[in-house]
């Protein structure tokens, strides 16, 4: 699957406080940022990518790296999950 990124998905997807240290999360951002093409704004996933994203905004609670998630990936990975869900801080870049 071919997502398309926007400026603000690519800020928010490359923030270096979602890789520093080596937990869970960080090595997901780490992960997907060597899938992201920068230059053409998108980042291709296959199936096994798009649980891994959905099992971690899920199953850890909430806080900055669901936040990422969910401004990245809301309206097309995470739609059936995220109702309701409300960040705990705003987009770092707005559109």
């Amino acid at each position: 699957m071919r997502v398309n990124l926007t400026k603000a998905d690519l800020v928010d997807l490359f923030n270096p406080v979602l890789t520093t240290g080596s937990g869970g999360f960080q090595s997901l951002f780490r992960f997907l940022q060597k899938k992201a093409d920068k230059k053409n704004m998108y980042i291709d996933l296959n199936e096994k990518d798009i649980q891994r994203i959905k099992n971690y905004f899920t199953d850890y609670g909430s806080g900055g790296w669901q936040d990422a998630l969910f401004y990245i990936f809301g309206e097309n990975i995470l739609s059936s999950l995220s109702h309701g869900f409300v960040p705990s801080k705003p987009r770092l870049l707005h559109n």
